[in-house]
């Protein structure tokens, strides 16, 4: 039995806000009872989102980090799907359980920036090869959008391959959970 490590983002439907703290008791409860380990909750707090999901512009954001083997993550998943409470979910695999404070929502930390004019043609990028590409630091990520809401190619923002592709999937990541707009109608 090899123990996998999971990240969990949930968007908590905001007339249950006040619920949050008994959410968070029953994450606790349910993941000792389905035999996983929990590393970490994190309540992020209300905030809005980018675009409407299921007819709601704000939600709950409750983080999660937990760990166990396929038959803990099929049994979290089963009963977490049923509940109401929860707008969307974001369920990550991750190749180590962590355990630390993270970027969360309320930090805006702006690790990079762009050189020159906010022409298609200079979009080249600061610092993008110190970026940690993190969903959870889509103030970061946003430098990597054209004003449309498309990912700008790697080749006029320097970025490496591999590194567009973390930049992409943080990015894809990010819309997901309503944290960056898909495109420009929806600011």
């Amino acid at each position: 039995m090899t123990i996998r490590h999971y990240e969990a983002v949930h968007l908590i439907h905001p007339n249950h806000s006040a619920e949050v703290p008994d959410i968070i008791k029953g994450h606790e409860q349910a993941v000792k009872e389905f035999g996983g380990k929990l590393y970490r909750i994190e309540d992020w707090g209300r905030h809005h989102l980018k675009y409407e999901i299921k007819h709601v512009k704000k939600a709950h954001f409750v983080l999660v980090n937990m760990g166990g083997d396929q038959d803990f993550f099929d049994k979290y998943t089963k009963h977490f799907k049923k509940n109401d409470l929860f707008i969307r979910s974001l369920l990550i695999r991750t190749k180590q359980p962590e355990t630390g404070k993270s970027i969360g929502l309320k930090q805006e930390e702006k690790t990079v920036k762009r050189k020159g004019p906010q022409n298609r043609r200079s979009q080249r990028v600061d610092g993008v090869d110190k970026f940690v590409a993190d969903y959870k630091n889509f103030e970061g990520i946003k430098v990597f959008l054209l004003e449309s809401g498309k990912i700008i190619p790697g080749r006029l923002t320097g970025a490496t391959i591999k590194m567009q592709r973390k930049i992409t999937l943080a990015v894809k990541r990010a819309r997901f959970i309503g944290l960056l707009p898909y495109c420009n109608r929806h600011k």
